[in-house]
């Protein structure tokens, strides 16, 4: 049968079987086939006794590593194993990245999803999954800012370049002019904004879930 072993400042048998009342549930036991036992020392013929948690903690987990019996850990008994050994990470350096200002016709495409997707939190899933599709590198958190400013340069010239075009065309057409202009003049400089650029840049990791992260610093 399985054996638990608890640290207890109260030696009353019967307190003692409550506090081992999950043992016996987890194990599905009859605790009227068990006895409890205060350890003592097989030299000293008495007890331990612990001023500090930690202490205690350390010799009742080698009590269970050295005899096989069951400790309390949250809300399960097992017995006690050492934490595995990890081995320590070798810290591997991002490699500098040469930023390029995205081209002209690639903007339009993405000015015309963010006037599409008004508010705030899509917009910055429209340029996420932009970078993500088109095998873009996720920056580190060094270099962020010069990474989203080069890559976005000619955003605002272009959304503005739009929003004449569109204007010109309902002049032209005597029509009125369309809430896309309006929307077109209102692009942020989202690049402009710390937490904006850490929240797309999380989204990127986010779709990248499945593979190994490595970030780029920008140059």
């Amino acid at each position: 049968m399985p054996t638990a072993v608890i640290a207890s400042k109260d030696t009353r048998t019967w307190r003692i079987i409550q506090n081992l009342k999950s043992f016996f549930d987890q194990f599905k036991l009859d605790r009227r086939q068990y006895k409890i036992e205060i350890w003592s020392d097989k030299e000293s013929g008495t007890g331990s006794m612990f001023n500090v948690n930690a202490r205690c903690t350390q010799f009742i987990n080698q009590l269970s590593k050295d005899n096989n019996y069951f400790i309390r850990r949250k809300k399960k008994w097992m017995i006690y194993a050492d934490e595995p050994k990890t081995k320590k990470e070798k810290i591997i350096k991002a490699k500098k990245y040469k930023v390029k200002p995205i081209y002209h016709p690639a903007l339009r495409i993405i000015i015309k999803s963010l006037v599409s997707n008004p508010q705030r939190h899509t917009q910055y899933d429209v340029i996420a999954h932009y970078l993500h599709e088109h095998k873009y590198p996720i920056p580190n958190t060094a270099t962020r800012h010069l990474y989203m400013e080069t890559l976005f340069k000619h955003l605002q010239l272009v959304a503005n370049n739009i929003a004449t075009e569109e204007y010109e065309a309902a002049v032209k057409n005597k029509v009125g002019v369309k809430q896309i202009v309006e929307d077109l003049l209102c692009i942020p400089d989202f690049w402009a904004s710390k937490k904006t650029i850490n929240t797309i840049c999380s989204k990127m990791v986010d779709l990248n879930s499945n593979a190994t992260i490595r970030f780029v610093e920008a140059v």
